[in-house]
């Protein structure tokens, strides 16, 4: 069988796994944690696997398009468009006939080739918008709300801040983690022992996506401007979105961010910001903020009210 259009698979995925207990443990194996997976619409299995889709394609997992695929194979292995689109994607399907759910059998080896996105290659050795003065570290370490992370990464966010908007930066990472994100903080991640810049520079290569704190004084931060220019030069055109402006202060943006799309956060009660915050994470990864729920229908016609 020819490689199958990425409809055919999403309507293939939708009709073999119709339950959402079992799509949302499948797509779990696939590194696709429960707390970042698209809502579900009962009846409508096939809106949840095009939002997964959108994630994976979107940079949510690297890696993660083929891992789905291996994984829903292992499970339908009798499925041809499944087949054949985790044999496109360079999945080893070649010793999966046995289920992964069936007990007593461990699961084949398996080829995670396919369309992963490479990782973030800012190529800057710039640091934090703090001084570096006394801030270095050789391991990513594990916060008791987030996700454990290699000392190498990958991680899904680097915050770059300036020393003065500290707590700010803590409580942005601190939602992000119990949003079950990765996150690189330098204070949390550069303890003592090893030398700063390469810290700094591994956690700009190596991260996804850059939230920039800003402030008045984060504008005026010759480290901070380093940072976010680095993970900018990698995707100038925005299609990416690598770089995500969130404002804590009623502060310009440079000029080389006036058009990227920013949030607020001041002025909003805390759970307004996290909300917000977590919103628009959402839709940085997908690529897409469609709503839930069908939006109202619209007044007939000009001027008239509901």
């Amino acid at each position: 069988m020819a490689a199958p259009t990425d409809r055919e698979v999403i309507v293939a995925l939708a009709e073999e796994f119709s339950d959402p207990s079992e799509a949302k443990t499948l797509v779990e194996r696939a590194d696709l944690r429960r707390g970042r997976q698209p809502g579900w619409q009962t009846g409508n299995a096939e809106l949840f696997w095009s939002d997964v889709y959108r994630l994976y394609k979107g940079g949510a997992v690297l890696g993660g398009w083929p891992k789905l695929l291996r994984e829903a194979h292992l499970e339908r292995p009798g499925n041809p468009v499944i087949t054949a689109a985790a044999a496109a994607a360079g999945v080893s399907i070649a010793a999966a006939a046995t289920p992964a759910s069936s007990p007593g059998n461990a699961r084949p080896a398996a080829d995670d080739g396919g369309d992963a996105e490479p990782t973030n290659t800012a190529g800057s050795a710039a640091g934090t918008a703090g001084s570096p003065a006394g801030t270095a570290g050789t391991e990513q370490t594990t916060t008791a709300s987030g996700p454990s992370t290699g000392a190498n990464g990958p991680w899904d966010f680097f915050i770059s801040y300036t020393g003065t908007d500290q707590r700010w930066a803590e409580w942005i990472a601190w939602q992000l983690e119990e949003a079950e994100y990765s996150v690189y903080l330098q204070a949390w991640d550069f303890v003592a022992g090893s030398n700063w810049m390469n810290m700094m520079t591994r956690g700009i290569e190596h991260s996804q996506r850059t939230i920039a704190v800003l402030s008045e004084a984060y504008l005026t931060s010759v480290w901070g401007a380093a940072e976010w220019q680095a993970a900018l030069r990698r995707d100038p055109d925005g299609f990416k979105r690598k770089v995500i402006p969130v404002r804590i202060e009623n502060c310009p943006r440079p000029d080389l961010l006036e058009g990227v799309v920013s949030v607020d956060l001041f002025g909003l009660v805390r759970d307004q910001a996290k909300e917000r915050l977590l919103d628009t994470v959402t839709s940085v990864v997908a690529g897409r903020k469609k709503p839930a729920a069908e939006p109202d229908f619209p007044p007939d016609g000009p001027g008239s009210t509901p």
